[in-house]
């Protein structure tokens, strides 16, 4: 049984976005392993429901991540957003996607960060990677 505690900040039936352009997903479950999880649910168009388990701690992140405003962003930081985003819509972490681009997990890091600046040839990379246009990476 979870403790109310132990997930002090998530709440079942709170909204959460996985994605910038994605809908919403619902808390609907609270757990406890190892780690923290929480269980997050939505319904598509088609009425299939949709769950994902995610670790509390990486839901946080993200999430802060996705309410950051966008305004305040330079146009490094909105191209990591948008690597980030798409990695995590695709549940990839950072060490598996960066090889996959060829690249190491670090510099994809900083990439997200907005801390590095991306080459073409880490652009294209990371577009193929993610199997998207480069173009859906630029702001």
């Amino acid at each position: 049984m979870v403790k109310p505690s132990d997930h002090s900040d998530l709440e079942i039936g709170q909204e959460v976005f996985l994605s910038e352009l994605d809908a919403a997903w619902y808390i609907d479950r609270l757990y406890k392993a190892e780690v923290r999880y929480v269980r997050v649910v939505r319904q598509g168009p088609d009425g299939h429901v949709s769950r994902r388990r995610m670790r509390a701690d990486v839901l946080r992140a993200h999430h802060r991540a996705i309410a950051r405003r966008r305004s305040e962003q330079d146009i490094q930081s909105e191209f990591g957003y948008r690597v980030r985003a798409l990695r995590v819509e695709r549940d990839f972490s950072q060490e598996e996607l960066a090889p996959l681009a060829g690249m190491h997990w670090s510099a994809l890091g900083h990439i997200e960060a907005g801390r590095r600046t991306a080459s073409l040839q880490v652009i294209s990379g990371l577009a193929v990677a993610l199997d998207v246009a480069p173009s859906a990476l630029l702001p």
